[in-house]
């Protein structure tokens, strides 16, 4: 008999991470905390919290060597359709033992097979769902086994930056064959209990330095020689160049607040409004890498239009187009669809919509003012067309607008909008890493602004919030 806990993590394949990944965010606001594309393994993933469970949609790559892959294999049976269960166990090897003595086969993280229960780590069954073993009995059928209470699932984030370490007294296992699973009741792990405990461990300058490095090797596509890339930058910048990659790399882009994909899009924004064109030129690209794609990105300064400015954003838009063309090796990108012409009266129902959105626990009186004959058309462009394109999730579209607004100095209008934020599920600790974000690319003065704004927003939030 071995003892288990309650499941913690769902993996399913899909056809569209990108749209999975609104689906998520617009249903659940879950936190994620990586995205990014396994080259070994012909996958791009991301992993995501959702309250106590790590879900993880899984789009296989389209390259043709990927087909003989175990994933690809599994989509050229299945399809996109759910691909693996994993809950906690509180005796790895006692409970490869029992498997093993049920005659189930087992195989490891990387596919290879379980022949020694000792060194067992992870392990999963060696089928493919819906397949059944030993007779007619269900893959997903639970074991008859005895529970015991274990700790919450979902790892912290703090461990998440010392290599997500399984806590000590569970080990993660694939469902087994047969009998029964009542889950325990852990104590419940929140979004804000994870980003809470990123109080991060004081580093060695050497773990900073490499933490720095990893980010500027995902930031350039990977595969690059970081060494020399960290070396190149403090002989060009110096003592500044140091601190590029050691504290705005390695400390603030390393945090686990906000996924890489997330902070490369407040990172654009910031750029942008700032109309820095060298640093936004590399930092498309680098967004790019991070999971943005060429419609997310242009439609940032789609947004900043409204919020920066037509010439900040037609001056962006042309950087990053110039930006992704050269990373994908040609002289021109095909044009981008024009916007979907709007009468008035659809422009008037959507904004609406939007505005009741953003409009909810915000205090009386609101932040609107009066624009003479112009605020109608004024309301109909900004909510009627730029909140309502689909390019962007509204809580995309905050973070883009929160982040402007805090580059700017607007603490009126940022806190209305952080406010409407909240509404569009953002959470006070993506918007706390928003500000830190800040700290790297406008300064202290202005994050500090921001956060005083965010703070007074966070006062009039019920406790259940955090």
């Amino acid at each position: 008999m071995f003892s288990a806990g309650k499941m913690f993590h769902l993996a399913h394949l899909v056809e569209d991470l990108d749209a999975v990944d609104r689906w998520y965010d617009e249903l659940f606001a879950c936190v994620r905390f990586y995205r990014r594309y396994e080259k070994a393994a012909h996958r791009e993933a991301s992993l995501l919290v959702i309250s106590d469970m790590i879900m993880e949609p899984i789009q296989p790559s389209a390259a043709p060597e990927a087909a003989g892959t175990p994933l690809g294999r599994f989509k050229a049976r299945h399809g996109n359709r759910l691909h693996s269960l994993a809950w906690y166990v509180a005796d790895i090897e006692a409970c490869s033992r029992e498997l093993a003595a049920r005659g189930i086969r087992q195989v490891g993280l990387t596919g290879r097979p379980v022949t020694d229960p000792a060194k067992a780590v992870a392990i999963r069954k060696a089928v493919t769902w819906p397949s059944r073993v030993r007779g007619s009995t269900p893959l997903c059928s639970p074991p008859p086994i005895s529970m015991q209470p274990l700790r919450s699932c979902v790892p912290r984030a703090n461990d998440w930056n010392q290599a997500a370490p399984i806590p000590s007294s569970s080990t993660a296992m694939m469902p087994s064959d047969s009998g029964s699973v009542s889950p325990a009741a852990p104590s419940r792990t929140t979004h804000a209990d994870i980003a809470r405990s990123a109080t991060m461990a004081k580093k060695s300058h050497h773990e900073r330095r490499q933490a720095g490095k990893d980010v500027l090797n995902s930031l350039r596509g990977g595969n690059i020689d970081t060494e020399a890339a960290a070396t190149a930058t403090e002989a060009r910048l110096g003592s500044l160049g140091s601190f590029v990659v050691d504290f705005a790399l390695g400390e603030i882009w390393t945090r686990p607040g906000l996924a890489r994909r997330e902070r490369s899009l407040v990172v654009i924004t910031i750029l942008a409004t700032l109309n820095q064109l060298n640093q936004l030129r590399s930092h498309v690209q680098g967004g790019i890498n991070h999971g943005l794609s060429r419609s997310e990105i242009e439609e940032i300064f789609v947004q900043l239009a409204g919020y920066a400015g037509f010439p900040r954003a037609i001056d962006a838009m042309t950087t990053a187009q110039a930006a992704i063309a050269e990373l994908q090796g040609v002289d021109h990108l095909e044009p981008s669809p024009p916007a979907m012409p709007k009468d008035d009266e659809q422009r008037s129902v959507d904004a609406r919509k939007v505005i009741s959105r953003l409009s909810e626990n915000q205090p009386a009186g609101g932040v609107g003012v009066d624009m003479g004959s112009f605020t109608g058309p004024a309301g109909r462009f900004a909510f009627g067309e730029l909140w309502a394109r689909e390019q962007l999730t509204r809580r995309e579209r905050s973070l883009v607008v929160c982040a402007t607004l805090t580059t700017q100095d607007k603490p009126t209008e940022l806190r209305f909008h952080l406010q409407g934020a909240l509404n569009h599920g953002v959470t006070i600790e993506e918007l706390e890493e928003l500000m830190i974000t800040v700290i790297g690319y406008v300064g202290f003065p202005t994050a500090v602004e921001g956060f005083r704004a965010l703070r007074e927003i966070e006062a009039r939030q019920p406790n259940t919030l955090r």
